[in-house]
């Protein structure tokens, strides 16, 4: 059964289709500076999902960031992360949300504690 949601505007009420997620997002690691992606999956494809990072809205007109629609999936792809990329990604739909972790590195420390181990 389906449960639609119901909306006045003026004298017209209209549904609005409870659209949800089947796949939902996975914690990623990164380094910065390289390109990161997420990926969610809807069950229908003309699902509006909205992106955030720790809370913020995700700009799509931002140069840094890639938001991609290909049929049921959607997808967001930083370009290049920032450390304050890490912490929370969350995708929404009208009635559904799922979040993971992002993890951001910083470039060459995994250098430092190699060279560190050898001496």
């Amino acid at each position: 059964m389906v449960t639609l949601r119901l909306h006045k505007h003026r004298n017209l009420i209209f549904a609005e289709y409870p659209h949800k997620f089947i796949k939902k997002l996975k914690n990623v690691s990164t380094v910065e500076h390289e390109k990161v992606e997420f990926e969610v999956e809807t069950e229908a494809e003309d699902a509006d999902v909205t992106w955030y990072i720790n809370g913020k809205k995700v700009n799509p007109d931002d140069k840094r960031f890639q938001v991609i629609v290909d049929k049921n999936k959607r997808k967001l792809v930083i370009k290049d992360a920032l450390l304050s990329d890490a912490g929370e990604v969350c995708a929404k739909t009208n009635v559904d949300d799922s979040a993971c972790k992002l993890k951001v590195s910083r470039k060459g420390a995994d250098q430092c504690i190699k060279t560190t181990k050898r001496q």
